[in-house]
């Protein structure tokens, strides 16, 4: 008798969604519904970790400080000589032999170079012949 409970509740359910049009067992045969499933789960698995991303991109730039080696989205390979905290610019210099520096949006900063990444080394600077 308890174990018929579950059984029972659920035929009951089924039964009801049967006779009544547009009911439940509408919409779980109609054609639409794996679509919206999909969709459903497609936004709880992308929407946290979008939201995780983002959330390290903004102590990545909360963080930077002078000498900081950094990448660019256009690609440029600089370091930072003026990064201060509330400001939306921050000044790179990308080439150490003609001080050139460039002016980027701090938004524009890909990432941070570390230790470990290759682009980190220096590249060998030229020596001057005597000839």
């Amino acid at each position: 008798m308890v174990n018929e409970l579950p059984i029972r509740f659920f035929d009951s359910l089924i039964f009801a969604a049967e006779e009544a049009p547009g009911g439940l067992m509408a919409l779980l045969t109609s054609p639409m519904f794996p679509i919206f499933a999909i969709m459903l789960l497609f936004m709880m698995v992308m929407l946290p970790s979008e939201r995780r991303r983002k959330a390290e991109q903004a102590k990545m730039l909360d963080g930077l400080a002078k000498n900081d080696r950094v990448v660019t989205v256009g690609g440029l390979v600089g370091t930072v000589v003026n990064a201060q905290k509330g400001d939306e610019m921050v000044a790179l210099r990308i080439d150490e032999n003609n001080n050139t520096r460039v002016t980027v949006l701090r938004s524009a900063i890909a990432r941070v170079l570390t230790e470990s990444d290759p682009q980190k080394k220096e590249p060998p600077k030229k020596e001057k012949s005597d000839s």
